[in-house]
């Protein structure tokens, strides 16, 4: 609770039930690892109390969720037949349990005053928002709060496609979501090579390229520059990653950000490595569900530092730079 690495082994101590817990820990971390690489789905948290109460006053029909959810690592520990747990954020209330209420009752929850209430000491103590919540489902008949802690499998995921960046987004966009189920997408268009200066008429000045480059990938990256909005079809060997890796190096170059997702979590992390392998590791700056504010300030500290020793120290306002641009994360 202390935010510690803390072996199994130490949680459960009677070894009928240990083997019980390694058994379930090693499925756990089988499944976290699953969603995060293949789909680049976080699941794995600590769920500190669950409320529960029978759904539309019918027994046998109840309504459960995790009051409190934190993000947990679970990992092999080294050497031994063991694993070790660490939290790796803040708890935060229950978005579910949250949106739940708020359209089935006239409960409405403050997720982030609740989420305080549980940080009054040093340490991660649920009991004072467990004790809160209670008293505010107190009006729903059988209502009750468990004081338990589950290490398992959670995804908040109904209100993705509701986002408003997506719900306001381009035509391209709004074809690959009327065509997700597609195998073909109705988009194809042949590359018109003449709309661009052929490449044996370019000044060196002109080519911004990290790797290298053929035609069709030079074109796709022409239209990138431009300002235009593309979907490119990248069979396997014919240059995704390193098409992607010289987008992003143009794009920065023009002083633009660039936001990259991925379904899978090993695609950005080869991203990651190329860009370090080419000493460009402190244009990135990598988020995830686990992303906490004091790695994002590391990561900017750092960036910060090697880009001003770079071109012209100026290290001296990083403090006032770090303030006036604050993190999402606080």
């Amino acid at each position: 609770m202390a935010g510690r690495k803390t072996r199994l082994s130490t949680l459960i101590r009677e070894p009928e039930h240990y083997a019980a817990a390694k058994k379930a820990a090693a499925a756990l971390r089988a499944k976290i690892f699953e969603l995060s690489t293949d789909r680049g789905i976080d699941v794995g948290y600590l769920a500190a109390g669950m409320a529960r109460w029978p759904a539309d006053g019918r027994s046998g029909t109840d309504v459960c969720a995790p009051v409190l959810l934190a993000a947990v690592a679970l990992s092999v520990r080294p050497g031994q037949d063991d694993y070790e747990l660490q939290l790796m954020e803040q708890a935060q209330i229950n978005p579910a349990l949250v949106k739940h209420l708020a359209h089935n009752t006239t409960i409405h929850l403050d997720a982030p005053a609740l989420g305080r209430l549980a940080y009054s000491t040093a340490r991660f103590a649920p009991a004072p928002v467990l004790d809160r919540v209670r008293s505010l489902l107190a009006s729903i008949p059988g209502a009750t709060v468990e004081h338990s802690l589950v290490v398992s499998s959670f995804a908040f995921l109904a209100d993705n496609l509701n986002d408003p960046a997506l719900l306001d987004a381009p035509q391209l966009v709004e074809t690959l979501q009327q065509h997700s189920g597609d195998d073909v997408l109705p988009v194809e268009l042949e590359p018109d090579f003449s709309r661009f200066t052929a490449l044996d008429e370019r000044l060196p000045e002109d080519e911004i390229l990290v790797l290298d480059a053929d035609p069709q990938q030079q074109y796709v990256l022409d239209m990138i520059r431009a300002g235009e909005s593309v979907l490119v079809s990248t069979p396997p060997g014919t240059g995704q990653t390193q098409t992607a890796i010289n987008a992003i190096a143009q794009l920065v170059h023009d002083g633009k950000s660039v936001l990259v997702v991925g379904e899978r979590r090993g695609t950005l992390n080869e991203l990651a490595q190329i860009l370090n392998e080419h000493d460009l590791d402190s244009l990135l700056l990598q988020l995830s569900a686990q992303t906490g504010p004091q790695q994002i300030k590391s990561q900017l500290i750092r960036s910060i530092t090697r880009n001003e020793k770079a071109v012209e120290p100026k290290l001296g306002s990083l403090h006032e730079t770090l303030v006036d641009h604050p993190s999402p994360a606080g």
